[in-house]
């Protein structure tokens, strides 16, 4: 995942923060158990080393975490994942397991909410695969009950805390009645793709679209109907648009689709074939997305265009 979700108004250090002091509280328990060892068949070592590489990962993520990117992140939860298990293996009482639970707890809510669902995905097949194994091979432990708990709320807490997150993400980014893209997400979307293009030198068409006599329509048949218009209108175009190309609302009557890898020809075409998939009224200005031009820039060219022809009530305007 090219972008993080610390993006909605925090810091950039926040999760890095936020995963050493989860690696600290592990670092903290396993040299207090180490230190102060219930049964004593403890292997004392053993958790010595545990909690050396809790801290050794803890400090990481504080010193270099963010000058590393966010693959660290991804990469420091699996190895807890792994570590957790190991000392769920070593743990034989009730109690040690509760921790442990609790620390594959806090690992995945944080991979919920701060990664992307791949990272989740791979999280939640370690705990599956891998935890139940260690709990049946703890010679130990004669009842695990307490560690299947904590598994069942783990791995019910990531699921729950990533789809909340995925819903608020998507509310975020997407117009309410259309479902297409809002400007915020356009602005998103549109800077990968523009990257992803240009490292392949592919063309990428910009197309402004704005409904003709949409406020007539709103006043003659009412804003329900205005709203089902604009509903029908985001289906239809969608139907014809790839699953690459990006659609979206920017304002009341007004649409920006983004097509990757398209030609002006091509980008007539499509335009074409969206036409044909409703009778609506409309508007629009093609423009090829220039190397060193920001959004905005392509928009302003575009937006030019279509107002430019917008008297020919349907009619287009390419440059």
């Amino acid at each position: 995942m090219n972008r993080a979700r610390w993006t909605w108004g925090q810091g950039p250090r926040l999760p890095y923060t936020i995963l050493a002091a989860i690696g600290l509280l592990g670092a903290i328990q396993s040299f207090g158990v180490a230190a102060y060892p219930p049964p004593p068949e403890v292997n004392r070592a053993f958790y010595s080393v545990m909690g050396l590489l809790s801290l050794a990962l803890a400090v990481l993520l504080v010193t270099v975490g963010p000058r590393l990117g966010v693959w660290v992140l991804g990469f420091v939860c699996v190895v807890a994942t792994v570590m957790v298990v190991m000392l769920t293996w070593a743990s034989g009482s009730g109690e040690g397991q509760l921790l442990c639970g609790f620390s594959l707890l806090l690992v995945g809510i944080f991979a919920a909410y701060f990664l992307s669902l791949a990272v989740v995905r791979v999280l939640l097949v370690l705990m599956t695969v891998l935890y139940p194994v260690a709990l049946v091979a703890n010679p130990q432990l004669a009842r695990p009950w307490y560690g299947a708990a904590a598994l069942v709320a783990s791995i019910a807490a990531t699921i729950v805390v990533a789809m909340l997150v995925r819903q608020l993400r998507d509310a975020s980014v997407r117009d309410p009645l259309t479902l297409a893209l809002n400007r915020r997400g356009l602005e998103e979307r549109a800077s990968l793709v523009r990257d992803l293009n240009v490292r392949s030198h592919l063309p990428t068409s910009v197309v402004e679209i704005d409904l003709n006599g949409f406020k007539a329509f709103n006043d003659s048949y009412g804003h329900a109907a205005g709203d089902a218009l604009l509903v029908a209108l985001v289906d239809d175009w969608q139907s014809e648009l790839r699953r690459t190309d990006i659609l979206s609302r920017t304002g009341g009557d007004e649409f920006v689709a983004i097509l990757p890898g398209t030609t002006r020809p091509e980008a007539e075409a499509l335009v074409a074939r969206m036409r044909a998939a409703n009778p609506a009224s409309w508007s629009w200005g093609i423009v090829i997305w220039e190397q060193g031009e920001d959004l905005p820039e392509a928009l302003k060219r575009a937006d030019a265009q279509m107002y430019l022809h917008k008297s020919g009530n349907g009619t287009r305007a390419a440059n």
